[in-house]
């Protein structure tokens, strides 16, 4: 048997950590370069891994000369490009797109600076892994994965140190998942490296397959190997095959899963699954609240703006901004390297990862504005509402509109009348907000992806009245064709009925439920086990002041005000005509520390079946247990009783959720640790004090998740986009029509 041993020589780098951008290029960027072309000159046969395209523009942009050194190296094939991607990123919180776009500009990037590029995934750090990413990786033309995080806490241990990962969809990527630390050392002689060889033996011993693959060199300031450890490897590999015919070689992970061949590939042990940390990914899925929120919404923004910009391209003959798509999915990709987005950099750090995130946002709106001007004269009709609908499913969503400073319209409130250029008819209600501004809102019939302008008819008013608000002795009921909600004078909501399951969805009220949270190292990325143990030390349902924020016959919302130990919270809870969701939206002034901020649904059942979201994947777990007791989700995550009826919570910017309890479901709405007094992550004691608004909403469904839940937090993340346009907007000959059409829901 052939016995091989695969040495990665790596330096890693964490784009922004304990440092910032600055730190990064004027000191690390530059200590990577230099002290490997040291080593480049010194030895002959030297070779090194790096990743990250975010990283090579930066050696590019600031130290060109050295930039091209480095390509001469390329092209030799001894300085080896790894992780086809734009940054070593998170990969609990970014969504499938979001995954895709950072191979697809990684791949580019490398292709046009080196002329080649790389095809493994290199993620050495991260908190967690999700069971879907063997299918996006193979659908990118992945062709290998590796990572060393799996030592720190995994949930489902160390499946194998080489073997095949599988997806959902019977996908198999080859994955390293033990492959030693990112700064272990090679020491000579090696046959005398005990650890190294004993992972060759058990390879061998499990599969028959004689080879290992293994990391060595430093991290996280970037640097190069140890001038002993690139000593040790050049002896072995000059000196191969070794003591017992084992051969000793250098590269790159892309150069080792090229090697695996078929017949090798089908002996490798297989596991199918997420790869969750126990200890070491808990807090991240909230930490950092901000950045999560604002990531999600570029997220859908990017959707949103991509697919105007191919309708105004397509119908409208306007220029594809190809160059403003980049640069947006640039800026959104480099803050979600796995310290910025998890949310366990310094302050210091966000202030840039906050800018680089509202960049994006204003880049992709001036896209979605471009767009508008130029499709709104095949629109059709005379309005100026403009409505976008950047979704790919039919729809009856509210829309809000805002008419403030709009002179035709001055005055207007209560019930008015819209028409589409088909001339059918939309009741609308106008209110005017707590800051003071004129708020349409009204329910239109959208097609896929299509643009719509409408006529606010002022003179014109409808008399249905699909949602009612009246306030009772025992307090204020909510109710459309599909909900009652009951919400008592003292701000608890008693009841959410459902009409047509005919049940009651909760059997005790939403509650905020504050749960210690001190853990014993790392705050912002651990949540413990013990900690979860415990009751909650604030649990509450009611004690708020309740008032009418909104009130029409297309929609009503009612407004609670509820302190909650030194924090302040605004819950606004709204019905809308037709609508077969709770809208709920928090607007929290925190001001907690040493605890998580969760919502309790409990719902009406004696015991559910909890499933979390992965987009193209679902995960059924368990109750909290000491392995697992703090579970990622995207989107949605549902309770459902067997398959006779459920709910899901739908949210736009949270991530974590427990399961207490058969029947209970709580979401993790904000996250600041307590520290021990020895803990060196101090400014982590204060993370996301401040205001948040977070939106999010309940719905009842029969069966489980797979009736509406994807469809209704698809509708809910993705809103319909209006415009207000000039008075007397210029119309073309011709017509707008939606960009595709899907030939079934």
């Amino acid at each position: 048997m052939k016995k091989e041993i695969f040495l990665v020589p790596y330096a890693h780098l964490d784009t922004q950590w304990r440092w910032e951008y600055p730190t990064t290029i004027g000191k690390y960027i530059k200590r990577t370069l230099t002290e490997n072309l040291k080593h480049f000159d010194r030895f002959s046969d030297y070779q090194f891994t790096f990743t990250g395209a975010i990283r090579y523009q930066m050696m590019k942009d600031y130290y060109p000369e050295d930039f091209a050194r480095l390509k001469e190296y390329v092209r030799q094939g001894r300085w080896h490009l790894a992780g086809t991607c734009m940054d070593e990123t998170d990969a609990l919180i970014p969504c499938v797109e979001s995954m895709v776009r950072n191979v697809l500009y990684g791949d580019r990037w490398q292709a046009k600076e080196f002329g080649r590029s790389s095809r493994d995934y290199m993620i050495p750090d991260c908190f967690g892994f999700p069971g879907n990413m063997p299918t996006v990786l193979l659908h990118c033309g992945i062709r290998g994965f590796s990572t060393q995080k799996l030592t720190w806490h995994s949930a489902a241990g160390i499946p194998f140190g080489i073997g095949i990962w599988k997806g959902k969809d019977g996908s198999e990527l080859p994955s390293a998942l033990d492959p030693c630390a990112y700064v272990s050392k090679v020491k000579s002689p090696f046959f005398l490296n005990r650890q190294r060889l004993k992972r060759l033996k058990a390879q061998i011993k499990t599969t028959g397959i004689g080879k290992s693959f293994q990391y060595f060199g430093v991290g996280d300031i970037g640097g190069a190997p140890g001038t002993g450890s690139v000593k040790a490897a050049r002896a072995a590999a000059a000196k191969s095959p070794l003591k017992g015919d084992i051969t000793i070689r250098q590269g790159s992970p892309d150069q080792f899963f090229r090697t695996l061949t078929p017949q090798e590939k089908e002996k490798l042990q297989r596991y199918e699954g997420d790869l969750l940390l126990t200890l070491h990914s808990a807090g991240t899925l909230t930490s950092a609240a901000v950045m999560k929120r604002w990531n999600r919404k570029n997220e859908q923004l990017a959707f949103a703006a991509e697919a105007a910009a191919c309708a105004a391209w397509f119908q409208a003959g306007q220029a594809y901004p190809a160059d403003k798509i980049r640069k947006a999915w640039r800026l959104v990709l480099g803050s979600q390297m796995h310290d910025i987005l998890p949310g366990t950099s310094t302050p210091d750090a966000y202030t840039y990862a906050h800018n680089d995130e509202v960049l994006a946002l204003n880049l992709w709106s001036s896209i979605l504005e471009d767009a508008a001007a130029a499709l709104a004269p095949l629109a059709g009709g005379e309005g100026d509402i403009l409505l976008y609908n950047p979704c790919e499913l039919s729809r009856k969503d509210p829309v809000r509109v805002d008419l403030s400073g709009r002179e035709a319209y001055r005055g207007l409130k209560g019930e008015c009348l819209l028409t589409d250029p088909e001339g059918r008819e939309y009741g609308g209600q106008v209110v005017t907000d707590e800051k003071g501004r004129q708020i349409l809102c009204f329910i239109p019939a959208l097609e896929p992806f299509s643009w719509t302008r409408f006529s606010l008819h002022r003179d014109r008013t409808t008399v249905s009245s699909p949602v009612s608000l009246r306030k009772r002795e025992s307090g204020y009921l909510l109710e459309n064709e599909c909900y009652r909600v009951l919400v008592t004078l003292e701000g608890a909501v008693s009841s959410i009925y459902h009409k047509d399951l005919d049940r009651e969805i909760l059997s005790r009220p939403p509650a905020y439920e504050l749960q210690k949270e001190v853990p014993g190292i790392f705050p912002a990325w651990n949540m413990d086990w013990k900690d979860r143990q415990k009751p909650p030390f604030v649990r509450m349902e009611a004690g708020g002041t309740v008032s009418v924020a909104e009130e029409g016959p297309r929609r009503c919302t009612l407004r609670i005000e509820t302190p909650c130990a030194s924090s302040r919270f605004l819950r606004e809870i709204s019905l809308s005509a037709g609508s077969e969701i709770v809208e709920f939206c928090e607007t929290i002034d925190w001001n907690e520390t040493g605890c998580s901020l969760k919502l309790a649904f409990t719902g009406a059942m004696e015991t559910g079946r909890f499933t979390t979201n992965w987009e193209s994947s679902r995960e059924v777990r368990d109750v909290n247990h000491e392995k697992i007791y703090e579970m990622p989700s995207r989107y949605w995550a549902d309770l459902s009783s067997g398959e006779d009826w459920g709910f899901s919570i739908l949210e736009d910017s949270k991530y974590g959720y427990d399961h207490p309890a058969a029947d209970t479901l709580r979401m993790t709405l904000l996250y600041t640790p307590g520290l021990k007094r020895s803990d060196p992550f101090r400014d982590q004691s204060s993370q996301d004090r401040g205001r948040h608004t977070i939106r999010y909403a309940l719905y009842g469904h029969p069966g489980d998740w797979r009736q509406g839940s994807d469809v209704q937090a698809r509708r809910f993340n993705q809103p319909v986009r209006p415009f207000l346009l000039s008075p007397g907007s210029a119309r073309q000959p011709g017509r707008h029509t939606p960009l595709f059409r899907l030939d079934t829901e």
